[in-house]
């Protein structure tokens, strides 16, 4: 799990958001390097006990993303050997 933990580290690092234990959809977007939409997408997308997607909650009209929520999603996608190159 540890190489996740650094990736996920290093993504922070270069995308120059605060660490912080929920993120907003664009927050989120710049770690992962995609867009606002992507985020969205997979947020719609996730399921409890699922694979795919990206768990999030929404406070009024707004999405949040937990940190271990990004931290999940590195584990079940191939991004994380991109970073290891």
């Amino acid at each position: 799990m540890c190489i996740f933990k650094d990736s996920l580290e290093k993504l922070i690092d270069e995308s120059g958001v605060k660490r912080k234990t929920t993120y907003s959809t664009g927050e989120a977007a710049r770690i992962l390097g995609t867009s606002t939409n992507t985020i969205l997408m997979l947020c719609d997308n996730w399921t409890p006990n699922s694979k795919e997607g990206l768990e999030c909650y929404r406070i009024a009209t707004h999405r949040k993303i937990p940190h271990h929520s990004i931290l999940e999603y590195l584990k079940n996608s191939n991004i994380y050997k991109e970073l290891e190159t």
